[in-house]
């Protein structure tokens, strides 16, 4: 009985360690939820004689860089530097001459990033998954809401055309004349649909790639919209809902890449589509 009660009182007392050690070693801001996250990673670091951590240990190493490198929303390039849209943790920016990532989300008051863009006259608009728009004139150092005119916060997508922004939100497409200061809704006939992909053909027809709706087409610069037709499965069109990205060749075609579908092709500006896979 003696025994039983002093292998109890060593169990209870091992766990407590355990557990005094577990404190030690993952910092407050990390959950247990997020150390076995990171733990199934190769971390990456700089640090002189780093090693892997063997099965069980937990050790942590300050990359000043996204979580286990994040999920990369969005990417751009300026003389050199590398902007990074991270779902979950704001915009990061990276110079040629440093190895490390400088976190650049002062202001941005929603880090889940879907969108980034800078125009050239060196305007950053960052487009999130629930507040809106955040602009940035001074190179990302610090960041403003500019969500005036909008009616949906969602911005899946940031498009500059002459001068002029179209972004794709969970209310259709939205424009600005102003570099993103204010916003109108160029969205009659998708009210309350994700734009989740845009494009200006070379013709100047609009093109929205929706989450789920298919693609939209525009003839008179957005003020109204009619869907493309799908076909049936198995006969040449659109058989495919979910659109992701729009690119234009030199010849004119047009090219949909979608979730799970591949890509189409259009030869004759958007009216019929083939798959090209």
């Amino acid at each position: 009985m003696n025994n039983k009660m002093q292998n109890a009182a060593r169990s209870v007392l091992l766990a407590m360690f355990g557990l005094m050690l577990t404190a030690v070693m993952i910092p407050r801001e990390c959950s247990r939820e997020e150390a076995k996250y990171l733990e199934q990673f190769q971390y990456i670091t700089h640090q002189p004689g780093y090693q892997k951590p063997k099965n069980g240990e937990i050790t942590f190493y300050q990359t000043n860089g996204p979580i286990a490198g994040g999920s990369v929303s969005a990417l751009i390039h300026e003389d050199r530097v590398v902007y990074a849209g991270i779902f979950g943790d704001g915009v990061y920016r990276k110079n040629p001459e440093d190895d490390l990532w400088e976190p650049l989300s002062k202001g941005i008051r929603d880090p889940f990033l879907l969108s980034l863009s800078r125009s050239k006259d060196g305007v950053f608009l960052a487009g999130t998954i629930k507040g809106g728009i955040f602009r940035s004139v001074d190179k990302g150092k610090t960041w403003l809401p500019s969500n005036s005119g909008l009616t949906n916060f969602e911005i899946a997508t940031i498009t500059e055309y002459h001068g002029e922004y179209f972004i794709g939100t969970g209310s259709g497409v939205f424009k600005s004349r102003d570099q993103g200061l204010s916003w109108e809704g160029l969205n009659k006939g998708m009210e309350s649909t994700l734009v989740r992909a845009f494009l200006i053909d070379h013709s100047g027809t609009y093109f929205a790639g929706t989450g789920g709706q298919g693609i939209f087409r525009s003839m008179d610069k957005g003020k109204k919209w009619d869907r493309v037709e799908f076909k049936l499965e198995g006969e040449s069109g659109l058989n495919e809902n979910y659109i992701r990205a729009f690119v234009q060749s030199p010849k004119n075609f047009l090219y949909a890449g979608t979730f799970g579908g591949g890509i189409f092709r259009s030869t004759d500006g958007g009216r019929r589509w083939i798959p090209v896979n």
